[in-house]
């Protein structure tokens, strides 16, 4: 329910649940509406569109039927999921609500504790800066070795994707960024007794979970958790994202 936190941040409000909110930007003047995640063409009709004259919209990616729906009414369509600046804000609660889960549960400490990150792209950045600034022994197992001489830059071990067994060997938590296979059943037979997975990818996830479950792994699927553990702080990102955007179209 973020963006209806994003619409009140951009009207000056701080409340949660509008559905509709104005703002005036230069010398425009803009209804705002949020839109439910699985909104269908039927959400915005076709007179609502010639009333308001041209219609903006930020999303993350739509599905087929409703993105050829809005080309045919030039309908402009923003991508929030392609934004930098947006992913780059929201690595830090998505880092922080990693690293809360790994906690709860978990028995063991992250600090003096080995933690695999798979992945080393924004989000895996972040959430590697702070497990290290916990105290934790963090390895980054990334493809690129670009990505790894980064993660060597900023202070941790790297090894490469084939190196992932050995890494998870002894490791007490694992948090995986990578929207692909990589935590197959082999990987998992040679994880450490007690690991914690936390699994940030985009559903399916890199986890086979129902190996995990029959290895007795504790693997978590987490996707989405800045609107989860941080709603406002998550709503006030999107807001400075979709004001960005906004003024750029302004100009």
């Amino acid at each position: 329910h973020h963006g209806d936190r994003a619409l009140g941040r951009l009207c000056g409000s701080g409340g949660s649940g509008l559905g509709l909110g104005h703002l005036a930007l230069g010398g425009l003047q803009i209804d705002l509406e949020t839109l439910p995640t699985d909104a269908s063409t039927d959400a915005l009709g076709d007179s609502d569109i010639r009333e308001c004259g041209a219609v903006v919209t930020f999303s993350g990616v739509v599905r087929e039927p409703v993105l050829t729906w809005m080309k045919r009414r030039n309908v402009s369509y923003h991508n929030l999921a392609a934004s930098d600046e947006l992913a780059l804000l929201n690595s830090v609660p998505s880092a922080e609500g990693a690293v809360w889960l790994a906690i709860d549960k978990s028995p063991y400490c992250i600090s003096g504790a080995e933690s695999t990150v798979v992945g080393y792209g924004r989000t895996a950045g972040t959430l590697a800066a702070v497990l290290r600034g916990m105290g934790g022994m963090v390895t980054v197992v990334a493809r690129s070795p670009e990505d790894r001489a980064r993660a060597v830059a900023m202070g941790h071990r790297a090894a490469p994707l084939e190196g992932l067994g050995a890494a998870l060997a002894g490791a007490r938590f694992c948090f995986n960024t990578v929207p692909a296979m990589v935590l197959g059943r082999t990987v998992l037979e040679g994880a450490g007794s007690g690991i914690t997975i936390i699994d940030l990818a985009s559903a399916p996830g890199g986890t086979d979970f129902a190996a995990a479950e029959e290895l007795g792994v504790q693997a978590v699927l987490a996707p989405g958790l800045p609107g989860l553990v941080a709603p406002e702080t998550a709503g006030s990102y999107l807001a400075q994202a979709i004001m960005g955007l906004l003024e750029e179209i302004g100009k």
